[in-house]
């Protein structure tokens, strides 16, 4: 890679020293999830199916922060208990927060 597209490639990417967050949530089903893919692009999306009426747990590694991962979470159609189950990892309870 010549030295331009290394800084072009740098401007799409920002935020690449903003640190890793690990978050986790739980979702209805698995395709409420899909729709991450599109809205948080750069990030990596762990979902596990706990088995118990379709519900899935989901591990969420992004440069965004938590707000904003809400904020996102909150636009997914029947996202509700995504949002509600929010949290970094190692505050996670799987409890709704509503």
């Amino acid at each position: 890679m010549e030295r331009a597209d290394v800084r072009e490639f740098s401007l799409l990417l920002p935020n690449m020293k903003a640190p890793l967050h690990h978050y986790k949530f739980r979702a209805e089903m698995l395709s409420d999830i899909s729709l991450l893919a599109v809205l948080l692009p750069m990030a990596e999306v762990d979902p596990k199916d706990l088995g118990e009426l379709g519900d899935v747990e989901v591990i969420l590694r992004t440069m965004v922060s938590l707000a904003e991962v809400s904020d996102i979470l909150a636009h997914v159609p029947d996202g509700h208990v995504m949002v509600e189950t929010l949290a970094p990892v190692a505050a996670y309870t799987g409890n709704r927060t509503v």
